[in-house]
């Protein structure tokens, strides 16, 4: 075990004769493996040593079909490797050591560090990942030159990712270090069509990231959660830079598609764009997003559409529900969009963002209240049309009380309720403030109930008005009673 020999034929035999029980590596000791490896026992390997991976590419290097248990291995992909480990047994167990050197130049294959397929049981304890990345070919979303430091696919009734170290997974271009193109790299994907998952990342650190930390597309039945992790965005731009293009920084903390998602206790520092969460199918059931604390300092004016810190949905999942509680963001462009049938979104301490803080679309119910919304520091209220609250036509009912809204154009902004909407604006502080703004007719202004309302405004707007005709067409603006 010099690193030198091929050790492949005798790692292979070790293996077959063990019948499951544990082989040691020593610290110190390089196992080189140079053709690929299957298994149908059960693989332990301990020790501190390593397992130098010298498969050609376009092979899986280590398949397993029995339970994997690995303790302070390290494992090294050479840079020629584009996945070390596939497990389809019944456990895979890793506790401590390092993946690292995983590389494919060509993106027409995917790059792996730990892959599990149907493997109910998955522990990943106190590892390092590093240089895990891929060609990139530029076009983002796409199947092609995905990465992914640990995938989970298929059924998981019970996966843990904790206190472990992702650092660089990217796509880079010619060679493990090369350019880097921030196109389809998550350092955790999970996904499945065919069974439940339920699977938590927790006290990891992100460092690096080309597109995700972590995304998570199910069944309508999974439990996903991602708490207590700390990100840092490799985007080194500067403020408002207006020729920063998509690609060029994290996509986003976490994306969850499907299912149920818990975010507690997350920060997030840097990136040009900060989805926290992000859904847009039927499958998804609910979210609840708490104690996060996001400080995006690169993009508060750029790529509009997708700054966003908090966004659930861009179609109508009328059955996922909405819970957003005690998280601070800064210097977003919007701060929640959503879609939810439900939103309860309250005592968030700090929703600073150059637009619209809270935008409800055609939903269900919204209720609003005890968050403290400042414009961000940056914002053109005049330009980029600043509002606190857009309460949107087909929302049944709002409540929107208690809010403090700091240098909005608008603070509360009802588009043309109609049906069946109610919304009870309460108890909000408004100041620096130009106006309200309400475009519906007198007859629609009885279901909306002002009370105990305080405005510190300007001298050129009334602090309420409506519109009593077509906004399009800029209908006359009327002081409200």
């Amino acid at each position: 075990l010099d690193g030198t020999t091929n050790n492949s034929t005798a790692f292979a035999a070790a293996i077959n004769a063990s019948a499951g029980r544990e082989i040691e590596i020593k610290t110190g000791k390089i196992c080189k493996i140079s053709t690929a490896q299957s298994f149908s026992v059960d693989l332990r390997l301990c020790g501190g040593g390593t397992i130098l991976i010298n498969v050609p590419t376009g092979q899986t290097a280590i398949a397993v079909s029995g339970s994997v248990r690995l303790d302070n291995i390290i494992l090294d992909g050479n840079s020629v490797s584009n996945e070390l480990i596939n497990c389809t047994g019944a456990k895979l167990e890793i506790y401590g050591g390092e993946v690292k050197n995983v590389y494919r130049a060509t993106p027409t294959d995917n790059v792996t560090g730990i892959q599990t397929i149907g493997v109910d049981f998955v522990r990943i304890k106190d590892v390092v990942f590093s240089k895990i990345c891929c060609g990139g070919n530029g076009t983002y979303g796409d199947p092609a030159g995905a990465v992914a430091a640990v995938q989970i696919v298929a059924s998981c009734a019970n996966g843990r990712i904790t206190n472990c170290t992702f650092d660089d997974i990217n796509n880079r271009l010619a060679t493990i270090t090369g350019t880097l193109q921030f196109e389809d790299a998550d350092a955790v994907r999970c996904y499945s069509t065919t069974g439940n998952q339920n699977v938590k990342v927790e006290g990891c650190y992100f460092t690096n990231i080309g597109k995700r930390a972590a995304k998570f597309l199910g069944t309508s039945a999974s439990i996903y959660g991602f708490n207590d992790n700390d990100c840092i965005s490799p985007y080194t731009g500067t403020l408002d830079d207006p020729d920063a293009p998509f690609g060029t920084g994290m996509y986003s903390l976490a994306s969850c598609y499907s299912g149920h998602f818990r975010a507690d206790k997350n920060r997030f520092n840097g990136g040009l764009v900060s989805f926290v969460f992000d859904c847009d199918t039927a499958n998804m059931r609910s979210v609840r997003v708490t104690d996060t604390v996001n400080n995006c300092e690169y993009h508060k004016h750029v790529n509009k559409s997708l700054t966003t810190f908090l966004r659930v949905g861009t179609t109508v999942p009328s059955s996922c529900l909405l819970y957003a509680k005690g998280n601070q963001s800064k210097n977003t462009y919007y701060g929640i969009q959503s879609y939810a049938g439900i939103n309860a979104v309250s005592d968030n301490p700090l929703l600073e963002c150059s637009s619209i803080v809270m935008d409800a679309q055609i939903g269900g119910m919204v209720i609003f209240s005890n968050n403290y919304c400042p414009q961000s520091s940056s914002g053109d209220a005049t330009t980029f049309g600043a509002h606190g609250v857009i309460l949107r036509d087909g929302l049944t009912s709002s409540s929107c009380s208690g809010n403090v809204f700091v240098g909005k154009y608008d603070c509360v902004n009802i588009p043309t309720p109609s049906g069946a909407f109610q919304a009870v604006i309460s108890s909000n502080a408004f100041k620096d403030t130009v106006r309200n703004d309400y475009t519906c007719t007198l007859a629609q202004l009885a279901s909306i109930t002002f009370i105990g309302n305080q405005q510190s405004i300007g001298t050129t707007y009334t602090s309420m008005q409506i519109y009593t005709a077509a906004y399009a067409t800029g209908g006359a603006a009327a002081a409200l009673p």
